[in-house]
């Protein structure tokens, strides 16, 4: 976790960028961010700075800025071809959908 996003704690993905940048505030930041008086405004720049860097993310061709990973990330055993990926939704999309339709019929015949 890292509170260098927007000063509250974030799921990153340990790049080497990131380990560059550290995971950690500043000192000043991180004493600005406890002062009741100034807390506020520090988080509002914070956000600001974060929603910055998500924006030229989104709007270039960056992996630098790319920095919030989510909690499902830690799920990942291993990275697989896209045909392989979409060929299992699939199986598995037509799996549950023969699942639903002799669970209907078992109960339409349980209701004659």
């Amino acid at each position: 976790l890292t509170k260098r996003i927007s000063g509250t704690p974030a799921a990153v993905i340990n790049t080497p960028y990131i380990q560059k940048q550290g995971l950690e505030l500043n000192p000043i930041e991180a004493l600005l961010l406890k002062i009741p008086q100034t807390k506020k405004y520090m988080k509002m720049l914070k956000a600001f700075v974060g929603s910055q860097l998500l924006k030229k993310a989104a709007t270039r061709t960056t992996w630098k800025e790319v920095w919030s990973a989510g909690q499902g990330v830690g799920l990942i055993d291993k990275i697989l071809p896209c045909e392989e990926i979409i060929q299992k939704l699939v199986e598995e999309y037509y799996s549950s959908c023969n699942k639903l339709f002799k669970q209907s019929r078992q109960e339409e015949t349980l209701s004659k």
